[in-house]
Parts: C-alpha cells; sequence; structure tokens
C-alpha cells in the first residue's frame, strides 16, 4: 500500500491515467487515495500521515522533498456571449469589479489569483467575490450559469472550453501552477513510495508533454 495525497486538479484530470499507467507494471502495490487542496496535502505528507503528495504549487516546507515536475498555464474563464469573451487576453484591471468566484482558503490556484490581482495593484479584498468552493465542478457549472468569472488551469478546463460550454481567456501577465512531487525527507524511504514517486514524476512530465503536442 503507498498513501497518496492529491489536490482536485490533479486527481480529476491527471491522477487516473497516472494510476493505470503504475498499475499495469506494479499490479500488486495498493495506491490507496486521499484528496484534499494543496496546503492540506502539504501539511499532511510533512507530518508523515501520508507517503506522498501530488499538488498544484511548490513547497518551501523545511520537512519535504518537492520535485517540481511540470507547470500548467493559468486561465479566466468565463461563459459564452459574456463580455470577455472575445478578449485574447485580460488585465487585472478588466477582472475586477465583475462577479468572482474564487476557490476555498488553501487552494493553490486561490493564492496564484491572489499574486495576480495584487501585481496588477488590486488587493484581493477589493474584488467581487460572489462565493468561495472548493468544487471546481461546481465552480465551472456556476460560471456556465452567468454567477461570475473564475480562474483555473488549463488542464481541468480543456473539455468544456472544446465543447464551447466555457470561453477560457490567457491572462496578462501569464501565470503558471506547478504540478509537484512531495515527499517526507527520510533517510530510508521504503522501496515501494520511491518507485511510485519515480514513476509520478515521468509520468506527469510525458502527460504533460503530450498534452502540449496535442
Amino acid at each position: 500500500v503507498v498513501s497518496i495525497g492529491v489536490s482536485p486538479t490533479i486527481a480529476t484530470y491527471w491522477l487516473p491515467s497516472l494510476l493505470d499507467g503504475f498499475k499495469r507494471f506494479y499490479p500488486k502495490v495498493v495506491p490507496r487515495v486521499f484528496g484534499g487542496n494543496s496546503e492540506w496535502v502539504e501539511t499532511r505528507v510533512a507530518a508523515k500521515e501520508l507517503d506522498l503528495g501530488l499538488i498544484e504549487a511548490g513547497s518551501e516546507e523545511p520537512n519535504l522533498e518537492c520535485q517540481e515536475v511540470t507547470r500548467d498555464e493559468i486561465l479566466a474563464i468565463v461563459p459564452p456571449g459574456h463580455v470577455l469573451s472575445r478578449h485574447v487576453r485580460v488585465r487585472a484591471e478588466e477582472l475586477v469589479g465583475l462577479p468572482f468566484i474564487d476557490r476555498e482558503p488553501g487552494a493553490a490556484i486561490r493564492e496564484l489569483a491572489e499574486k495576480f490581482f495584487r501585481a496588477g495593484g488590486f488587493p484581493p479584498e477589493n474584488l467581487e467575490v460572489t462565493a468561495e468552493l472548493g468544487s471546481l465542478t461546481t465552480i465551472k457549472h456556476l460560471v456556465r450559469q452567468g454567477v461570475g468569472f473564475a480562474i483555473a488551469a488549463r488542464a481541468s478546463i480543456e473539455k468544456e472550453v472544446r465543447d464551447g460550454r466555457l470561453v477560457s481567456i490567457p491572462l496578462e501577465p501569464p501565470i503558471y501552477e506547478t504540478l509537484s512531487v512531495l515527499l517526507p525527507k527520510d533517510k530510508f524511504r521504503s522501496r515501494v513510495v520511491s518507485t511510485f514517486a519515480d514513476f509520478a514524476i515521468e509520468h506527469l512530465k510525458r502527460q504533460a508533454g503530450s498534452e502540449r503536442d496535442a
């Protein structure tokens, strides 16, 4: 058994193919997966309550080894026909004042969004937040219903954009999330944990590369 903490975007859009590939090579290993936002996963891996974590952020936690694997661009998402839907790029000043559906505290995407708005001269407390949610599925549903815009990673909204249910707009300046593998700083680590970590790093790199080439 290997216990794995995963943040929401990774759980939904990156983990299925990773586990499928891993089980093909190591059918006797049982992955035990726990979901939570990036902060939650980081805390529990550092406390050795989980063997490793896959999160959408880097980490400076001194008790962790953090292997940054790849990046994914962060985009604004709106429904078709929205006032911003034909924009090629969107700046912070164009989003301030519009209803905003935010992620819950501790989510890596929320921290990136706050940095983006601060860099544009707009403190996050000045945003017109209509809801804070931990479920990206619910956020996308509310965006489609016209409740507000949101900010999400490209991998998590590609299907809805392809189907015409959402419009994605790159941010100006562009921002990216980092997909990372976290491990406790152990002198002695079980072979199964090391094997899964190494497999995850290589698989996520390949997956990211194939999606960029698609």
